[in-house]
């Protein structure tokens, strides 16, 4: 998990810093973007949102795990039983029981 972060961290980073390299003039300015990157131009809500997630996965991967606290005494967790009706001796089965059992009086097909 700790590399999958580092990895985001790294990726979606070097993106936004290229991509700001980029609107600064690093590769011709105005018009090197309309030469190289017609696409980024043409639909700026799409560029933007974009930058947008990029800058919010490098933020997420940046916000350090919650804390969980270390339990003492055995190393496996308690595990709640859901509680099982039990029939009355006297009782019908049920439609359910009476359809998975065919030997209940159902002739197999």
């Amino acid at each position: 998990c700790r590399f999958l972060r580092l990895g985001f961290i790294a990726s979606s980073g070097l993106h936004l810093l290229l991509v700001m390299l980029k609107l600064a003039g690093a590769d011709g300015g105005h018009a090197g973007l309309l030469k190289y990157y017609p696409g980024a131009l043409s639909c700026p809500k799409a560029s933007l949102a974009s930058l947008v997630m990029h800058a919010l996965v490098v933020f997420a991967a940046l916000t350090p795990p919650a804390k969980v606290p270390k339990s003492t005494g055995s190393s496996t967790t308690p595990v709640a039983l859901e509680a099982v009706p039990v029939a009355s001796p006297g009782a019908s089965p049920t439609a359910q029981e009476s359809l998975s059992n065919p030997s209940l009086g159902q002739r197999a097909m």
